[in-house]
């Protein structure tokens, strides 16, 4: 004999306490956040009940459950099974405000009646599905909220008296002159340097050059060897 597993979980969610109970008082919407249920179809809705037939995976095996929902704005949301696989099943949601966001629990409690599904892997198939639920529920919920950005500071504007210098009015602007180009003078010819004659020391050696003698000749006057011309 089987007997109920009670889970409880519980999350701080950033937003509004009016804006998580939108979420989750859409009935036809539970499956994007129950993850127990894969669709959901609304059978009867009148007021604040709701009975719709919900399908999906429990433990790995295909279950369905009849369920009657009843909203209670913007606190409380109860499931109860009226018929389906599980032996026994309700829970609810409770949206409290905590300062400028909320708090979320959710508690279920589960009656298997699945011989194969001992108390250890029901309770572990709620834990798994509860945090996910949260989650999810979450995420939604903060995703959709208006993010503040900064507003960009204007310009400071400069006053007359405090005009501000830039740097292409305190230097002031040099005209280049043209670059004057000299014609280059003409090459000039190197100088020649007469060859320098042959030393004596610079001569091939040979025969001594002999002096050549006069003769005297025959009835003539004797050589002039430096003496008084004759009169």
């Amino acid at each position: 004999m089987t007997r109920p597993i009670r889970v409880e979980k519980q999350r701080t969610i950033r937003a509004s306490q009016q804006r998580v109970y939108q979420l989750l008082s859409r009935v036809e919407g539970l499956p994007r956040y129950a993850d127990l249920w894969l669709a959901v179809d609304v059978l009867e809705h009148a007021g604040g009940q709701v009975v719709a037939e919900f399908r999906g995976y429990f433990g790995g095996l295909p279950v369905d459950s009849v369920q009657r929902v009843s909203l209670r704005p913007p606190v409380r949301l109860e499931f109860r099974q009226l018929r389906g696989t599980f032996k026994a099943l309700r829970g609810e949601y409770v949206i409290e405000q905590e300062g400028q966001g909320s708090r979320l629990t959710a508690r279920m409690e589960v009656d298997a009646g699945i011989p194969i599904l001992d108390e250890q892997v029901v309770r572990m198939v709620l834990s798994t599905a509860l945090d996910r639920t949260l989650a999810k529920v979450k995420d939604a919920a903060e995703r959709d909220l208006p993010r503040l950005v900064p507003a960009k500071r204007p310009a400071p504007v400069a006053l007359p008296s405090e005009r501000v210098v830039s740097a292409e009015e305190t230097t002031p602007e040099v005209e280049e002159s043209p670059a004057v180009v000299e014609p280059e003078a003409p090459a000039q010819p190197a100088p020649v340097v007469p060859a320098a004659s042959p030393s004596t020391e610079q001569r091939r050696p040979g025969r001594r050059r002999r002096r050549r003698r006069h003769r005297r000749r025959p009835g003539g006057p004797p050589p002039d060897r430096g003496g008084t011309p004759p009169q």
